[in-house]
């Protein structure tokens, strides 16, 4: 039976920006020379019904009603499947398709990961494909292993929810009950759920959720243009010894006061892409970071609500700035902002209260005013559980987590989640003229490695 759904999305997933699917990708080695794929296949399909009875939703789609020309609509969750979709692909006598061994010895760069085989829907948008669906997933047998991916419409959740869904889809697998607790956060009431000013509210002047377009570098009549220069996804890898050694050089150049991990690694991936970029651009030429923040506990929001609740710190600086000033203080001005609890708690009722006042929501977007030439948008999963779920297949937990390669979104990186020894990747898309300036960076590849030829 197929459930009937009616949910409006949260505020912040009423924005067609958002109608990407996110992929998180669990690699797994298989000594089995011919494995059993019906007990792969059926203990998916078991743990699929299974959360589906708890968390109808997630066999749900996204639908939009009452749009016009000039209003965005609403969007929300619509009845579609019994249960979510999921594929099946063998792809052992495909010699186009890596095997575990030659995934093992290069590392697993994402360019190792093409959408094409992996992904039982494209990341981006993509000719007429159904968009629509909430999640999907994909088992792909390879030669010596197993690759598990699991796609989300971002609209209706964001990395954190993901994570949290991964979490009860792997409980699933395993036959193990959800408490009442997790039930009742799991189907939580989106459309209220994050507070918005009063009606006595005004915005700023100049708002970091709503485009200006005779902002910052907009302005400057030497921008440069070269529509030809490709972007491409890279794969970085930082060694626990290497992140340990940064974390305590900028912490022991600090004067007071702590950053983390992320920071420090945030700061040195910053002012790398700065130094690349001054080969172009003037360097009285800002350059803005857009830091993915998780604000739910700052709204009074259960840390496992399985929704889309994201804004953004933001930092600027020059890109001369930038590139002479000392990674210390580069980490503790971001540290800085992510720990300003009341400005994240206000910019985000900023953001959503700039949504729910918008009559075509498309016109307010959390990268509004971000020229990704110059700007970055960075996201951490460092400490998500990427590395916990064996989702029931008797293969143990997965050896590599990673992103797919897909369509490029220009200066949009990602720290993927740890791995238990404390190795962390970074994936990113950047311009091929970045990517070899920071190859020759003797600072940035100091800490790390390049997995991609």
């Amino acid at each position: 039976m197929v459930p009937v759904l009616d949910i409006p999305l949260e505020i912040f997933g009423q924005n067609d920006a958002l109608s990407i699917m996110t992929p998180f990708v669990y690699i797994y080695p298989c000594d089995e020379p011919d494995p059993d794929i019906s007990k792969f296949t059926d203990t998916i399909h078991a743990g699929l019904v299974t959360m589906t009875k708890s968390f109808p939703w997630t066999a749900g789609k996204i639908v939009n009603t009452g749009r016009t020309d000039t209003s965005s609509g609403v969007f929300k969750i619509a009845s579609h499947n019994p249960i979510p979709s999921y594929v099946v692909k063998d792809w052992r006598n495909d010699n186009r398709v890596p095997t575990m061994a030659a995934l093992a010895e290069s590392e697993v760069p994402c360019s190792m990961l093409k959408e094409e085989f992996f992904a039982p829907i494209s990341v981006l948008r993509s000719g007429d494909e159904d968009r629509s669906p909430l999640l999907q997933l994909q088992l792909s047998i390879i030669t010596g292993g197993v690759v598990l991916s699991v796609m989300a419409n971002h609209q209706a959740m964001d990395g954190t929810a993901q994570d949290q869904i991964c979490y009860l889809f792997d409980k699933a697998c395993h036959g193990i009950s959800y408490t009442e607790e997790e039930v009742r956060i799991g189907n939580l009431e989106r459309e209220e759920i994050v507070d918005i000013f009063d009606d006595h509210w005004q915005p700023p002047l100049k708002s970091m959720y709503r485009a200006n377009p005779t902002a910052k570098n907009n302005e400057q009549e030497d921008k440069p243009q070269d529509d030809k220069v490709g972007h491409h996804w890279i794969s970085v890898l930082f060694s626990p010894s290497s992140l340990t050694t940064l974390k305590s050089t900028i912490s022991n150049d600090l004067q007071s006061g702590f950053i983390s991990t992320d920071d420090a690694l945030t700061a040195l991936i910053w002012q790398s892409i700065a130094k690349a970029r001054l080969a172009r651009y003037p360097p009285s030429t800002t350059s803005t970071i857009g830091r993915s923040i998780n604000p739910r506990k700052y709204l009074g929001i259960p840390a496992a609500y399985p929704g889309y609740i994201s804004n953004n710190a933001y930092s600027t600086y020059t890109l001369q700035d930038l590139a002479s000033s000392s990674l210390s203080s580069i980490a503790a001005e971001l540290r800085s902002k992510v720990s300003n609890i009341p400005g994240i708690r206000d910019t985000t009722k900023e953001f959503a209260t700039l949504l729910h006042r918008a009559t075509d929501r498309n016109t307010v977007n959390i990268n509004a005013t971000l020229d990704l030439d110059v700007d970055v948008i960075f996201s951490s999963w460092a400490n998500m559980r990427g590395y916990a779920f064996d989702f029931g297949l008797g293969l143990g937990k997965p050896t590599y987590f990673r992103r797919m390669d897909h369509l490029g979104v220009p200066s949009l990186g990602f720290l993927l989640p740890k791995r238990p020894d404390g190795e962390n990747v970074l994936s990113i898309c950047l311009r091929t003229d970045d990517i070899a300036m920071l190859r020759s960076d003797p600072v940035f590849t100091t800490y790390g490695r390049f997995l991609d030829p």
